[in-house]
């Protein structure tokens, strides 16, 4: 094992010299794009913008293949990367350990942040869902839904028809929700969703701002107290998901916008963005 190597000098010298080194990591979530408190296990992510890191004593980040962020600071205790310094592009890394290969790192504290649950704005106490109003949007169909507390959610969809979720905005509490592959989950104002279960988005599904409501990633919150949080291949989100207990599986093809913060996160190969406050960042 090694504290720091030169393997990957070429792969991030440009953009170190383009800004300045930081001390430490950001104890700031809204500055990551992903977040997980003890592992990240990643296959050739594209990172747009947005920093990555893993809090605890012994976290470990693992990207053998290529690992595409030339704007994102990544902090771990223990980083791998694949032996290919070409394979690796970043702005700068906080690591204590690099196993077997990785570019220059600088050492941290751990942890990045003492109190993830607070720092994410992890409700306290949970909310409660309400078991006998479950919500089904049937094929093709439109359900246009007020603020409250409802039952597990299904939204339904085909290659040929698919269901259209709308919240209109406040506060919500479903008891999992499970939204199929092409269908949608879209938020007209402002909205914060506390799932109590799991939360699955299917393959090529949609959840994120309504068209034309101009909001951001940051204008919608969803907390899950569950054991998963699922966003399936080719899917897209626009959103700040905070499930510090879950485990969270990105898919291949998806592209995801905003804070994704998971206890354990593993990705295949995605498009993240942290998104910013001015929108610029169109859904498709």
């Amino acid at each position: 094992m090694l504290r720091s190597t030169l393997v990957g000098v070429a792969a991030v010298l440009m953009p170190l010299l383009a800004t300045p080194a930081r001390a430490q990591p950001s104890t700031n979530l809204d500055d990551y794009v992903l977040f997980a408190t003890t592992t990240i296990k990643t296959k050739g992510p594209t990172i747009s913008d947005g920093d990555v890191g893993v809090n605890l004593f012994d976290g470990r980040l693992v990207a053998p293949r290529f690992f595409t962020a030339p704007n994102s600071i990544v902090a771990a205790d223990r980083v791998r990367f694949d032996k290919n310094p070409m394979s690796t592009v970043l702005q700068q890394l906080f690591a204590n350990v690099v196993e077997q290969f990785g570019p220059p790192s600088t050492p941290f504290t751990t942890p990045i942040v003492v109190d993830v649950k607070a720092a994410c704005g992890f409700p306290s106490p949970f909310p409660a869902c309400a078991t006998n109003l479950d919500v089904d949007v049937p094929l093709g169909g439109t359900v246009v839904l007020p603020p409250g507390a409802y039952g597990r959610v299904r939204v339904h969809a085909t290659m040929l028809s698919a269901g259209n979720l709308v919240l209109t905005g406040g506060a919500y509490v479903f008891c999992d929700v499970k939204i199929s592959g092409n269908a949608q989950l879209r938020v007209q104002t402002a909205s914060t969703i506390d799932v109590v279960g799991k939360a699955s988005f299917g393959p090529s599904s949609f959840f994120g701002p309504d068209t034309g409501s101009g909001l951001v990633a940051s204008d919608i919150k969803l907390y899950s107290a569950g054991s998963l949080v699922k966003l399936t291949r080719g899917s897209f989100s626009e959103a700040h998901i905070c499930a510090p207990d879950a485990k969270m599986r990105m898919s291949q093809g998806g592209t995801h916008v905003g804070s994704y913060i998971a206890g354990f996160i593993r990705t295949q190969e995605v498009t993240l963005d942290v998104g910013s406050p001015s929108g610029a960042f169109v859904d498709p």
